[in-house]
Formats: C-alpha cells, structure tokens, sequence
C-alpha cells in the first residue's frame, strides 16, 4: 500500500488555465467513508472549494431503500393464527376476544416509474413489540423484496395466541426498521380489565 498524487496542468487556447490534481491509494479500499472537502488558493488566496462523497458500502443499500420509501399507512388488525378474510382496522382491540393483533404497512415507492439500473433488492425487514412496560414482547425480522417499478408495497404480521384473552391491557407499541434504519413506529391499545396474561405472545 502506498499513497499516490498526481498533478497535470496546463493552457488551453492560451487563454484558459486547466489543472488536475489527486490524492489517494494505490490499493482501493483505504478511503474512510465520509465527505471531503477541497480547498483551492491561488497566491494564497482562497480561489475555490468543493465537496465528495466516499460511501460506505455496508451502508448505502440501505440509505438507497429508506431514501426511496414513503410511509403511506401503518395499521392494526385483529385475527386468529391466519390473517385471512376481510381486515376491520383499528388501534384498540377488546382483551377478551383479541387473538393476534397484526400491523400492516403500506409502503410508496418514489423510483416508481423512473429509470433505474437496480430493478430490486431484498432489505431486511425488522419488527419488535413491545409491552405497556417497555419491555419487548416479541421481534421478528424477514427478508423483504423492494421492486422498484412498483407503486406501493405492502407487509403485514403480527403475534398473540390462538386463544383469546391472554393480552395484557394497555398500549403496546411497534417499531419497524428497514436494514437496521428505523422506517417508522406506531400503537395499539387493549381494553378490558385485567384476567389472566401471559408475558409472551407466539
């Protein structure tokens, strides 16, 4: 590894003045991540500045999904094991005849019908509920495709038991992350008067 300048200068129709210079590695890899700012003095004198980029590579699919994804809806919906049949959307649900309590979230895609190299890309999707307490219930984390010449994207899951009334009144709360980025959070309330509970939901 060794550092490496390179300069080249010169007059063009002897009236403009061209120059270029570089800084950086023989080898690639060896730039830290961040943004850069170049300073041009003449004499001295400040002249010009201007600014790049190095990108982290860990990072910037992630930035690329998140920049790209507007959250249109997060909802909540009751169900037995299998969310199946019609939805009825809510954010408070009876203690007594609540199963599972599912979040559903609606996704608009800004790339939509623009031009671009990537056509998708599969993005970590991470959920966590957590209880009145604060203290997390249940989490989950699924591989989630991004197509990126469709308008909207929707996912939807959630947790409870195959019997109702083992949910803890009070308001619970769910966080979503998209490639360890947080997308957006929300909550949901259960009623009724406390029987018997269960700390886990399954």
């Amino acid at each position: 590894m060794g550092t490496r300048e390179y300069d080249e200068e010169g007059i063009i129709d002897g009236e403009s003045w061209n120059s270029i210079s570089s800084r950086g590695w023989d080898d690639a890899g060896w730039w830290t991540p961040g943004t850069y700012r170049v300073e041009i003095l003449i004499n001295g004198v400040k002249f010009a500045e201007g600014w790049f980029t190095i990108n982290d590579e860990r990072s910037s699919g992630s930035q690329l999904v998140t920049a790209n994804l507007d959250l249109e809806s997060l909802r909540f919906f009751e169900s037995g094991k299998l969310a199946t049949g019609e939805r009825q959307y809510s954010t408070s649900f009876p203690q007594r005849t609540t199963c599972f309590v599912n979040f559903e979230i609606t996704m608009r895609n800004r790339l939509h019908r623009q031009k671009s190299e990537m056509r998708a890309k599969t993005c970590n999707l991470k959920f966590d509920f957590f209880k009145p307490d604060g203290g997390l219930m249940w989490g989950n984390q699924r591989g989630f495709c991004i197509v990126f010449d469709k308008d909207r994207h929707v996912y939807a899951e959630g947790c409870g038991w195959r019997e109702p009334g083992w949910w803890t009144p009070g308001t619970y709360r769910v966080v979503i992350l998209i490639d360890e980025v947080k997308f957006t959070e929300g909550s949901f309330t259960i009623t009724g008067s406390k029987g018997r509970s269960n700390s886990n939901g399954g």
